[in-house]
């Protein structure tokens, strides 16, 4: 018992001796977020750049692509029509020529506007930038000319007098959030182009409606 005692004493003096954080200073740790004078530690830590640029959202274009597009001269365009002849339901009579019918022509006639944007980049923001500001903000026009159009587009598209407005209204001014597109109105705008003759693309009529509009239509009985 005494010799296993003493080689334990003397484990313990041997720990003790060479356990030299006992006769160490108590320092405080550097860490990443001190900036006290003497252990400031903030000019290593720095912000990772990533040189890939993040992509903006952009919006789906869906007005334009119906267009007819056509190269113009002037500052105003002009399409014109020849109207339609009515049935001739009444039979002829054998030796008497009948009246004759004339000819009329309808004209629509549009302005033509300019529209654009640009923006002014020194040298020097081109030459020291780290980000190809010149091809980032071509990509933004570039973005930025589609959306005009689109918006140009259904703007005009909007004014159209042949309208078939939701809960029986009669303007979009009265419409509330209580008139919705459902699939019997979609039916009735269907039977009106039939009826009309309104041209088919593909063999379909086009339809485009406000995401809100396609929840709501989704979610109709």
């Amino acid at each position: 018992r005494d010799s296993h005692r003493k080689g334990r004493k003397m484990k313990e003096f041997i720990d003790l001796m060479f356990n030299l954080q006992l006769f160490a200073d108590v320092n405080p740790v550097n860490v990443t977020s001190q900036t006290d004078t003497g252990k400031d530690m903030s000019p290593t830590m720095k912000t990772f750049y990533d040189t890939t640029l993040l992509e903006n959202a952009r919006e789906q274009m869906v007005f334009t692509q119906f267009g007819l597009k056509q190269p113009m001269h002037g500052n105003k365009v002009e399409w014109r029509k020849f109207d339609t002849f009515s049935k001739a339901t009444t039979p002829l009579t054998e030796g008497v020529t009948p009246d004759g019918n004339t000819v009329n022509m309808t004209k629509i006639e549009a302005s033509i506007n300019q529209y654009g944007d640009y923006t002014t980049i020194s040298d020097r923001l081109e030459l020291e930038a780290v980000d190809p500001i010149i091809v980032g903000v071509t990509e933004e026009h570039g973005a930025q000319a589609g959306d005009t159009l689109d918006v140009i587009t259904r703007n005009e598209v909007i004014t159209g007098t042949n309208v078939i407005y939701a809960g029986g209204k009669t303007s979009r001014a009265a419409l509330t959030s209580a008139d919705v597109v459902t699939a019997t109105l979609v039916n009735q705008a269907f039977t009106f182009l039939k009826k009309m003759k309104a041209p088919t693309i593909n063999g379909d009529y086009i339809a485009i409606i406000h995401p809100s509009c396609s929840y709501d239509l989704r979610e109709c009985d």
